[in-house]
């Protein structure tokens, strides 16, 4: 009896322990308004850089309140709630951010603030998140510049390697004969990762061109996004491989910015708001370009389904900031 009492005892304490435990997670948190911002719309410079407010000049895109950024002040109460909490992204279209927190009461007290309209946790992590703290950097050093062929002249196709099929179904080499082959065009890449992009010999010429304008990972702040997931690495290949006879893409001379949403590791709500924050960004870099192939229908958590109407520009946060990006390109 006495051995059958201890091992209740220590059932209990393990169930208990559990309950107490922490379970790091990922949140959403949409803010009521953007009242009292310093930001203003008069001063435009102080929200877009300046390759953006001249498309936006060049294709009469009216600067509103959209673009002005979430308020400050409204993150800082947001996170006084918590020290360990980290802030790790932020949307001036849908007026929120996602935060990083090991407590397990964070939500309510986070809804209990004035300014929040709605909070929502997207991600339950099953061990603290690594890589937050410090954001990975990459430093662009010199002018823009675009190698030269001398076998890539007027009239004169490169050597596509195993890319020769599908440059020329779509009818790619005609644009690069007319000398189309993406000069002065800013492009952003949304995927998964670019695993080994910054040392294999196909992307070497962007590297050299300083042609890669600027790299970022939402995931995992801190980590470079050149050491995970290999579906960014394939993607950008058929866009920018530079590799007469190996493989060359069908943009190779465009500029780029890379940007890691996905998370390899889980499928959940909060790489659509990875999503957000990154189609967000390139619009206002200036990118006249968004390449994404990712779609969010199905989660790990079965209770976050998405229906095809959730997709069509007024459910998910994530098809509101494609609808918005959209609609900047038909007024264009």
């Amino acid at each position: 009896m006495k051995k059958n009492t201890i091992f209740l005892f220590a059932v209990w304490m393990s169930l208990c322990f559990e309950v107490m435990a922490q379970h790091p997670a990922k949140y959403w948190v949409q803010f009521k308004d953007k009242a009292g911002s310093p930001y203003s719309l008069t001063r435009p410079a102080e929200l877009l850089s300046p390759q953006a407010l001249e498309l936006r000049q060049r294709y009469h895109i009216p600067m509103d309140e959209l673009d002005i950024p979430v308020n400050d002040s409204y993150i800082r109460q947001v996170l006084a709630l918590d020290d360990s909490m980290r802030l790790l992204t932020r949307s001036r279209w849908l007026n929120g951010i996602t935060v990083y927190s090991e407590r397990e009461d964070i939500q309510s007290l986070v809804e209990a603030l004035d300014c929040v309209a709605f909070v929502e946790r997207t991600v339950t992590l099953k061990s603290p998140e690594t890589d937050l703290s410090s954001p990975y950097t990459f430093d662009v050093s010199g002018d823009v510049a675009h190698t030269d062929f001398a076998n890539w002249g007027h009239r004169c196709d490169y050597d596509y390697g195993p890319a020769d099929l599908q440059v020329r179904m779509n009818g790619v080499q005609w644009l690069h004969r007319m000398g189309f082959r993406g000069e002065g065009m800013r492009m952003a890449v949304l995927d998964a990762g670019f695993l080994r992009v910054d040392t294999l010999h196909f992307f070497q010429n962007l590297f050299d061109d300083n042609r890669v304008l600027g790299v970022r990972n939402f995931v995992q702040p801190g980590r470079s996004p050149f050491h995970t997931g290999s579906h960014g690495t394939g993607v950008l290949s058929c866009i920018a491989a530079c590799s007469p006879g190996e493989m060359v893409g069908t943009a190779p001379m465009a500029q780029l910015y890379l940007f890691q949403t996905e998370d390899g590791r889980t499928e959940s709500k909060v790489e659509e708001d990875n999503w957000v924050a990154g189609i967000e960004l390139a619009d206002s870099l200036g990118c006249k370009v968004v390449n994404s192939s990712l779609g969010y229908t199905t989660f790990d958590d079965t209770t976050h389904v998405r229906s095809r109407a959730d997709l069509t520009g007024g459910g998910s946060r994530a098809s509101r900031a494609a609808a918005i990006a959209a609609a900047c390109s038909k007024t264009a």
